[in-house]
């Protein structure tokens, strides 16, 4: 092998060492910052509220009621469905454990609601 063969063979090999370590070097640090990146706290799923019809002429009223354990903060959200209608309420002062909450729904004769509100997120 010729004196300029070898030293095209080993500028080949340095450029071909280099360009490696230069790659690992770039995955390793994407691979490092990406593992240091906060992760989003999961967001609390929709507790279920109990929830009844009553009928009226004009609307239907819907008595929600807390059926969980805990207090439900003023200000939350209430959602309800009736039928093929929603809405929401926000609460204007605390819902007690197995107190209830009344909203005026659409006029119909959907016999069956369903309430939810979604908790506040842990700290």
């Amino acid at each position: 092998m010729s004196k300029h063969a070898i030293v095209a063979a080993a500028a080949t090999a340095a450029f071909l060492i280099s360009s490696i370590v230069a790659q690992a070097a770039a995955t390793s640090s994407m691979a490092s910052t990406s593992s240091m990146a906060p992760t989003a706290p999961a967001k609390p799923a929709p507790v279920s509220l109990t929830c009844a019809v009553t009928s009226g002429d004009v609307s239907q009223t819907l008595t929600i009621t807390n059926s969980t354990t805990a207090d439900i903060a003023k200000g939350t959200k209430i959602s309800w469905v009736l039928g093929k209608h929603k809405g929401s309420t926000k609460l204007t002062a605390i819902l007690a454990a197995t107190k209830t909450v009344t909203v005026r729904g659409p006029a119909g004769s959907v016999a069956t609601c369903t309430a939810t509100f979604v908790p506040p997120a842990a700290k």
